[in-house]
């Protein structure tokens, strides 16, 4: 069965405990959001969480090209990785909330596969430190961190084939959308002559489970509120949405407040849009599409839980929860 990542905003004081929920529940790693202005720093988080857990492969879920230079970037997570005894992963994606709180805009397409293009190459090493672009601290006996892309429309997806070691799409729950992004990466892998078996392939994927189900809606509904918009985020929904869907998404992306990010006040979301775009719920009404996604092949799942101004201790109960579900 697919590998389960738990994701988390970097909550203050917590980042211990969180690194520790998620290896002692059985997730294959553990993600943080990389956002400076609303959760401590990334790598510093990620650098605790390396030093109390010893399996957990560890991410940024996701950081960015604008904040950071390349060899800043490459740097920090060639850090992460020297600490964890090689169980980073760096994933990357053109920019949200970082971005948005301190006004600037998303990197271009262009410009993101640029600074993938030097990250890779800060990453690679260098053993006399003759080539500029390199990290001379990285030896030629290191690792070159792998690179998660992620993605939601073609053209990033089109980077990825030609650059990362994986993508994680960021579609919804739809295993048709899902599927559909996976043939995408296929034909873009093919066409950038690499075989798609060398891209690792997973989904970003909102997934609440609490043995109260209105709870699990509650403290998932802002999160999801972030990945939802993000299918139509130029304005215009994807043209893969459900027609049913596609004016819900635009007025999602269009009411969305980045002053509540992630929070169940950032925007809006119907409740029939809730249940299909994400899985949210008791264990029992959310087994079966849980088991239908890791059943699609996917190299691995990236599970985005509850929002990062819920009680911690109904954060707690969910991550267990699903943690069971998913040993279960």
């Amino acid at each position: 069965m697919t590998p389960v990542w738990m994701t988390s905003f970097p909550l203050p004081r917590r980042v211990v405990e969180l690194a520790r929920l998620a290896e002692d529940s059985g997730y294959a790693g553990l993600g943080f959001t990389d956002t400076q202005n609303l959760a401590p720093d990334v790598y510093s988080s990620l650098t605790l969480a390396a030093g109390c857990t010893e399996r957990l492969l560890l991410r940024t879920s996701v950081t960015n090209p604008v904040t950071r230079h390349p060899s800043v970037t490459a740097n920090a997570i060639a850090t992460v990785d020297l600490v964890s005894d090689g169980r980073a992963v760096l994933g990357i994606g053109r920019g949200d909330s970082s971005v948005a709180t301190i006004d600037r805009p998303l990197a271009s397409v262009a410009d993101f596969e640029s600074y993938v293009r030097e990250v890779k190459s800060y990453l690679l090493g260098s053993e006399d430190g003759t080539v500029p672009a390199r990290n001379r601290w990285i030896d030629g006996a290191g690792r070159a961190v792998p690179v998660d892309i992620a993605a939601t429309g073609p053209k990033v997806m089109a980077v990825a084939a030609r650059q990362a070691d994986a993508v994680t799409v960021a579609v919804g729950a739809d295993p048709g959308r899902i599927l559909a992004a996976r043939a995408a990466v296929e034909v873009a892998c093919e066409a950038a002559g690499r075989d798609p078996r060398d891209v690792a392939f997973g989904a970003h994927v909102n997934v609440v489970v609490h043995p109260d189900g209105e709870v699990a809606r509650a403290i998932g509904r802002g999160p999801l509120a972030v990945f939802a918009r993000f299918s139509a985020m130029t304005g215009r929904a994807a043209p893969d949405v459900d027609p049913v869907d596609r004016g819900r998404l635009e007025q999602l992306a269009a009411d969305y407040r980045m002053d509540r990010h992630a929070t169940g006040a950032a925007a809006p979301v119907p409740d029939d849009l809730l249940d299909r775009f994400g899985i949210l719920g008791t264990p029992d009404s959310c087994a079966e599409r849980l088991a239908g996604l890791r059943n699609l092949g996917l190299d691995h799942l990236v599970v985005i839980g509850p929002a990062p101004d819920a009680p911690f201790d109904e954060v707690e109960r969910a991550w267990r929860t699903l943690g069971e579900l998913i040993q279960g």
